[in-house]
């Protein structure tokens, strides 16, 4: 099977992964963020990821990424790191200087982070809550 990556402008498909991916966890979708679906052969969304900037926070030159999931089914075929690619790609692109996340309880995504470049870091305000790993990336490293 093969699958397809796509920057999207709606949101539409974004709540519905969301509860089939993490069920019980509600997500608070933030409307202006940008956000990529994967899609498989057939058409049908199977995954997403998302990432908004910080400026409400006085980083305007640090990216946060937010959530990404993939469906069970079409885990174990590449498609998170492939999501992390995307992402900084976009934000190499636009000229950002970081991006930073968290995990919670992920080992493959953590795995992802790392062999990307991401750093653990203890920020100031912890997303997750305290038992997530924060990572940070400089853009240009």
């Amino acid at each position: 099977m093969s699958y397809r990556i796509r920057q999207v402008q709606s949101f539409k498909h974004i709540g519905a992964l969301n509860a089939k991916i993490f069920p019980d966890e509600i997500y608070d979708q933030h409307n202006f963020g940008v956000y990529w679906v994967v899609y498989s052969d057939d058409g049908c969304p199977v995954g997403f990821a998302g990432l908004h900037p910080l400026i409400y926070t006085g980083e305007p030159e640090t990216l946060f990424f937010s959530r990404s999931g993939v469906l069970k089914k079409h885990r174990k075929k590449g498609i998170g790191a492939r999501l992390l690619y995307c992402r900084l790609q976009f934000a190499n692109r636009k000229g950002y200087k970081h991006v930073i996340t968290y995990t919670i309880d992920n080992i493959p995504s953590a795995n992802n982070l790392i062999s990307s470049g991401f750093k653990l870091y203890e920020p100031e305000y912890r997303y997750g809550g305290r038992r997530g790993l924060h990572w940070i990336k400089d853009i240009n490293d």
